[in-house]
């Protein structure tokens, strides 16, 4: 498995990483609707945006990872990034959906953006 994400909010137990080629706001919108789902437990970009191969208009390729995570869940996710109202098309899978090419090349190029931290009580 890939490493945790980068960034620290502590407050929340979530750290994230910005999303490369994005504006500060925008991926802090983006992760924010991510975090806001309690089922996520990390979330990694993969495709052009995590190989440094984007173009300003490239999409932003996720894929969700959570033992909970359900089809409801990732729908009610992209209703929610699509209320961004953000400039690129977000394109949201389920990573134990994913076929075994595509999962490869997550685990080959992607870079975790989200990751929640488990609680120590």
């Amino acid at each position: 498995m890939l490493p945790p994400a980068q960034g620290n909010t502590a407050a929340t137990g979530v750290l994230t990483q910005p999303v490369p080629g994005l504006p500060p706001d925008a991926s802090a919108r983006l992760l924010a609707v991510l975090a806001a789902c309690p089922a996520v437990e990390s979330t990694w970009l993969y495709g052009s945006r995590a190989m440094g191969r984007h173009q300003p208009a490239s999409d932003v390729d996720l894929t969700l990872q959570g033992a909970h995570l359900s089809h409801r869940d990732l729908l009610q996710l992209m209703e929610a990034i699509d209320d961004l109202l953000l400039p690129w098309q977000v394109d949201l899978s389920l990573h134990a959906d994913l076929h075994d090419d595509l999962r490869d090349h997550v685990e080959r190029v992607g870079l975790p953006v989200l990751t929640r931290m488990e609680r120590k009580d």
